[in-house]
C-alpha cells in the first residue's frame, strides 16, 4: 500500500517538475525575442542619431507603463523590468515626445510636418516604430514618383495611412511577414496568400489602394502574392515596396 502511494507521489513529483521546467524555458525564450526586437529597434534609433537607453532625456526607451524603475541597459533589452518576460508591446514603443528625425529626403517639409506624417491619429497622433517605417515607406516612393505628395489620413481607426494630394487617392501600408519571431505556422502568424489577400481586400473594400512592404517576406512568398493579385485583377492598385 505504502509503496503504491510513494510511486503515485513520484509521479507527481515529476509531473509537476517537467511543467515547472517548461515555464522556464517558456520564459527564457520570451526574453530571447525581446532583446532580438530590441536590438534591431536600437540600432534604427542609432542610424537616426537619437539616444537609445531609459533613463537619458529624450530616450527611445523610458521604462515600462507597471511601474518599472529599474531602467538601464536590461530593461532596453528586455523590454521590461528584471523578473519580467513580458514586455514586448511596451518596450516597442518610442518616447512620443521627442520629434523623430528623417534622413534623407522630407519633400521640403518641416520637422513638425514630418512628425505628422508619421503619428497615428487613433493615439493622438502619437508616434511609433509603425508610424516611422510607413513615413518612410510614403517619402520614398514620393521621391521616386511612384505617389504624387502625400499627407497623413487624419482619420482614426479605419484609416488609411497617407493620401495623395494631387489626386486625392488613400494608401493604407501592409507589411506583410513570412515568419514573425521564427514562427512557421499559420496559426502563429505565419503568411500565407489568403490571409494577405483578405487583408489586401478588406482596404480595397474602403477604396483604399495598398502598398505592398515586402522588406520581411521570402522571395516565395512575394511571387505566391503577385501571381494572387494579378490573377484578382487588381494589380493597378497596388504598389509594391521597395
Amino acid at each position: 500500500m505504502w509503496w503504491c502511494v510513494f510511486h503515485k507521489f513520484q509521479r507527481t513529483v515529476v509531473t509537476e517538475g517537467n511543467k515547472v521546467r517548461q515555464l522556464m524555458i517558456d520564459g527564457l525564450n520570451k526574453q530571447m525575442e525581446n532583446m532580438i526586437e530590441n536590438m534591431r529597434l536600437m540600432l534604427e534609433r542609432l542610424s537616426l542619431n537619437k539616444p537609445v537607453f531609459d533613463g537619458v532625456p529624450g530616450s527611445a526607451f523610458m521604462g515600462k507603463d507597471d511601474g518599472d524603475k529599474k531602467g538601464g541597459f536590461f530593461s532596453f533589452f528586455t523590454g521590461g523590468s528584471e523578473n519580467s518576460s513580458h514586455g514586448v508591446k511596451e518596450g516597442r514603443k518610442i518616447d512620443e515626445g521627442t520629434p523623430k528625425a528623417q534622413t534623407g529626403y522630407t519633400g521640403g517639409r518641416t520637422q513638425k510636418e514630418l512628425d505628422d506624417l508619421a503619428g497615428d491619429p487613433s493615439h493622438g497622433g502619437k508616434i511609433r516604430d509603425q508610424g516611422l517605417k510607413e513615413r518612410e515607406i510614403g517619402l520614398d516612393l514620393e521621391q521616386k514618383g511612384k505617389l504624387g505628395k502625400i499627407m497623413r489620413d487624419p482619420q482614426g481607426n479605419g484609416g488609411a495611412e497617407f493620401i495623395d494630394t494631387t489626386n486625392n487617392v488613400k494608401w493604407d501600408v501592409k507589411s506583410f511577414v513570412s515568419y514573425p519571431n521564427g514562427h512557421t505556422s499559420p496559426k502563429k502568424g505565419a503568411f500565407t496568400v489568403s490571409n494577405g489577400m483578405k487583408a489586401i481586400n478588406k482596404e480595397l473594400d474602403k477604396n483604399y489602394n495598398v502598398i505592398v512592404d515586402t522588406r520581411d517576406m521570402i522571395p516565395e512568398h512575394v511571387g505566391q502574392l503577385k501571381e494572387a493579385i494579378e490573377k484578382a485583377g487588381i494589380s493597378n492598385r497596388i504598389i509594391w515596396y521597395p
